[in-house]
């Protein structure tokens, strides 16, 4: 028999070759990057905490609204400061002074209303119709054609803070007037006589319907019975109110 041939040795196995170094993007993580081989690290102890945001209190805007000038929860202080001290006359303000000053202000609004409406007359005098319509487009200027509307916007607001002086002016002369007049002619009195007779009348109506109800009833429930000839029934009727 033939000398049985000995098995060849493997070659021993070569590694494969690391993968490419992945460029890392600045934006983007490394696990978003395409063909990556790490994970994003999400705590790394080497790099530094993050620096914790400023508290500026319970009266601070929301973020969105917070100015450039507002750095910490003193300047939050100082700006409510300055605006509750902007408002302050306003909360310290009489009827009186209300008074006077809706109408220096009404006054004021109906000056410039009459003041862009003569400005708008004395341009539409000078519109240029020789031309036809292409002389009026030409002469036309949008500024002195726009104090038509703001002669009605300032003159709408002139009437309403007059409207405003007049009914804080005269309001309270007119109530006391009224309650005079009502105490004087004894209007609550008279109200609770009145009231008093209407409920007794009206308790003696209902009375007298329902005892009508009653004797109608009883008289029907006596011609029933006689019509099917057998004793009555016992009818219980509600007991009267007192």
């Amino acid at each position: 028999m033939a000398a049985p041939q000995t098995e060849a040795a493997l070659p021993d196995v070569v590694a494969s070759p690391p993968p490419p170094p992945v460029s890392q993007s600045p934006k983007y993580p490394a696990m978003m990057q395409s063909g990556g081989a790490t994970l994003a690290v999400v705590d790394d102890p080497n790099q530094p905490a993050p620096a914790p945001t400023n508290d500026l209190g319970p009266l601070a805007p929301p973020p969105f609204l917070v100015p450039p000038s507002v750095q910490s929860a003193q300047d939050v202080e100082r700006k409510v400061e300055s605006f509750d001290a902007a408002f302050a006359p306003l909360r310290n303000l009489t009827a009186d002074d209300v008074v006077v000053g809706c109408s220096a202000h009404g006054a004021d609004f109906m000056g410039e209303s009459r003041d862009h409406l003569r400005r708008f007359k004395a341009h539409a005098a000078n519109v240029d119709l020789s031309q036809g319509a292409a002389g009026v487009a030409a002469s036309l200027e949008a500024g002195e054609l726009a104090n038509l509307p703001l002669a009605g916007a300032k003159g709408a607001v002139g009437l309403s803070l007059y409207s405003t002086a007049t009914v804080a002016r005269f309001a309270p002369a007119v109530a006391r007037a009224i309650g005079a007049k009502l105490e004087e002619w004894r209007v609550a009195d008279k109200y609770v006589v009145v009231k008093t007779v209407v409920v007794e009348q009206a308790k003696k109506g209902f009375s007298l319907v329902a005892s009508g109800a009653r004797k109608g009833w009883a008289f029907v429930k006596g011609k029933v019975d006689e019509a099917r000839g057998t004793p009555p029934l016992p009818v219980a009727e509600a007991p009267e109110k007192a």
